[in-house]
């Protein structure tokens, strides 16, 4: 399967849809459910959640690719230290499940101390969510 799903012009610019970027969203949009509906099921304010989730999600994958790159450079490549600007081009691919657990969750309770509300509540959910990420293959395969 081509790792791409379409192609198209935009102002000027092409634009290519990922694969992986579809099912990506599918996991994050799937992972949003079951939390609201865990959250709710628990008696949580739903309109705090979705003000935390503001913060939560942004740090998730920003600090998703900043795990990539750390443990590439980690790892002993210097791609990322020799020309600074890949690490912006989430193009080609780079993202750690547990950058986006970590930063997420790290964001999530930051918001909390400015913001107090139950944090066990708020993590209670998380359980059942994190495990969306992985079950969610990271690029679909023909059978």
């Amino acid at each position: 399967m081509a790792p791409i799903l379409l192609t198209f012009e935009l102002f000027g610019r092409t634009v290519s849809i990922h694969w992986y970027g579809v099912i990506l969203s599918i996991a994050f949009v799937v992972g949003v459910f079951v939390y609201e509906k865990e959250f709710t099921r628990r008696g949580g304010d739903i309109v705090y959640m979705y003000r935390m989730l503001v913060w939560a999600v942004p740090s998730a994958m920003i600090g998703a690719r900043l795990w990539y790159v750390f443990n590439d450079i980690l790892g002993g490549s210097r791609d990322y230290l020799e020309n600074p600007g890949r690490i912006l081009n989430i193009s080609e691919g780079g993202l750690h499940i547990f950058g986006l657990l970590f930063f997420g969750w790290l964001a999530g309770f930051i918001f909390t101390r400015f913001n107090p509300h139950d944090i066990w509540l708020l993590q209670d959910p998380l359980g059942p969510t994190f495990l969306i990420g992985p079950a969610v293959p990271a690029q679909p395969r023909v059978i």
